[in-house]
């Protein structure tokens, strides 16, 4: 499929999950053929991925995304520094060496349905930091540290 991308020369290329069950050597292979792509043909790349550190390597913004909804972008070197309480958690989620042995943060309550349709907040009802204003109306998007929030608390603000 890469290989049919890479003939074409498209303008944009959707990248749904291009490492997912790959060993290594490949994902690195698949990876390297889509940044060459990027600058030999100028093809821009969306990279739809749970590998945040595929995203933070090989892209230079992200978005992340709960139930349907942005709750944070930014540069992809700040990635790893979040705004957003839930893109804590998935980093909290994510294997290191530093941590063998140790058990992965794991996001309590129930995983909303796009449908569910909430007025507020749809990470509020598994936040560590929500309060009744998350549930209330979708939080404004504020602009912190060159990045932009979904987050009435975000994390490094002392409010709340």
């Amino acid at each position: 499929m890469t290989a049919i991308a890479a003939i074409n020369r498209p303008r944009l290329l959707l990248a749904d999950e291009p490492s997912s069950s790959l060993d290594a050597d490949s994902q690195e292979r698949i990876l390297s053929l889509l940044m060459e792509m990027n600058r030999k043909y100028k093809t821009a790349i969306l990279i739809v991925s749970h590998d945040l550190s595929i995203i933070r390597e090989f892209a230079s913004r992200f978005l992340v995304m709960y139930a349907g909804k942005i709750v944070e972008e930014g540069p992809s070197s700040s990635l790893f520094s979040p705004l957003h309480p839930y893109t804590e958690a998935l980093i909290g989620a994510i294997p290191h060496k530093e941590r063998k042995g140790q058990e992965l943060e794991n996001i309590p309550g129930k995983i909303p349905s796009v449908e569910d349709n909430l007025p507020g907040c749809p990470f509020a009802p598994r936040c560590k930091k929500a309060q009744e204003a998350c549930t209330q109306s979708f939080p404004p998007e504020k602009e912190i540290a060159g990045g932009k929030v979904h987050c009435f608390y975000p994390l490094g603000e002392t409010n709340g």
